[in-house]
């Protein structure tokens, strides 16, 4: 399993010039607290938006990349995370699918009273499991895709630089290009 969280170059700057990152607030944030409460969801203020990808997914192919695109074809970068427990216990939820779409669908349909249980039963509150129970069923979701063809999870805090084990970049087209891990070139540095 592979946690990346896509950013824009300029974003990529800020993270590595402050060492946090954190996806900017949605336009629709009430909306979606208000859902999140009604189903006891948390909805975590910051948060990150990660892509759960498989092993041998390349993230710049992966549906989940265009999220990240700006309007003009510029370079994506991307970060891959750790799936260590400090990093693992910090998601609160993740579904099959573009989580804010779900939870967007969610709040349209609870606002027109109708049911939603078969998008809810898709959205899983993850707070109240242990680090091996979480990485199973962010696992398990990636495997029963939805529509946008990714899983998403979320961080209920922001990113640090110590949460990242290395780094790419996809150019406007969606195609990787070979980046250095950073500290490569420090003797000792991943001892």
């Amino acid at each position: 399993m592979q946690l990346i969280v896509f950013m824009e170059p300029a974003e990529r700057v800020a993270f590595q010039n402050s060492g946090f990152f954190c996806c900017r607030p949605e336009e629709n944030a009430a909306k979606l607290k208000a859902i999140c409460a009604a189903e006891v969801l948390p909805y975590p203020e910051p948060f990150v938006s990660i892509a759960v990808l498989h092993d041998d997914e390349l993230p710049c192919d992966s549906h989940a990349h265009i999220y990240g695109l700006a309007a003009e074809l510029s370079a994506l970068h991307f970060a891959i995370l750790k799936t260590s427990d400090d990093v693992l216990n910090s998601i609160e939820l993740v579904s099959n699918n573009d989580l804010k779409q779900r939870m967007n669908e969610m709040a349209d349909r609870r606002r027109r009273h109708q049911p939603y249980g078969s998008l809810r039963k898709h959205v899983r509150d993850l707070r109240t499991l242990s680090t091996e129970q979480k990485f199973k069923e962010i696992l398990g979701l990636s495997g029963v895709r939805g529509s946008h063809g990714y899983t998403e999870a979320r961080l209920n805090r922001k990113l640090t630089l110590d949460d990242v084990v290395d780094w790419g970049t996809c150019d406007g087209l969606g195609v990787e290009t070979a980046e250095p891990t950073p500290g490569a070139d420090i003797p000792g540095f991943f001892l």
